[in-house]
């Protein structure tokens, strides 16, 4: 997981981004967080599902973040799909 995000040009993060995402049916892969708030990993994963994209775990929104390396925590995190 650290290694594909930290490598893509076509890695967004955040819920609302992700949601976004999968509703535009752009999303080839989702992380989502264990520690994520519950709340939120509701709507990730009802997003995701009814987008049909898999999604996988990350230990956590620390690691996520670090993994996008950005300065701050995230729920979720996804690669978009190669355009073309």
């Amino acid at each position: 997981m650290q290694q594909l995000l930290a490598d893509s040009t076509r890695r967004i993060a955040g819920t609302r981004q992700i949601v976004r995402a999968a509703a535009q049916g752009r999303l080839e892969r989702v992380f989502l967080a264990k520690d994520a708030d519950e709340r939120v990993r509701e709507q990730i994963v009802a997003a995701c599902k009814a987008a049909d994209v898999p999604i996988e775990e990350a230990q956590s929104m620390r690691a996520l973040g670090e993994a996008c390396r950005i300065a701050v925590k995230t729920a979720a995190a996804g690669i978009l799909k190669a355009q073309g």
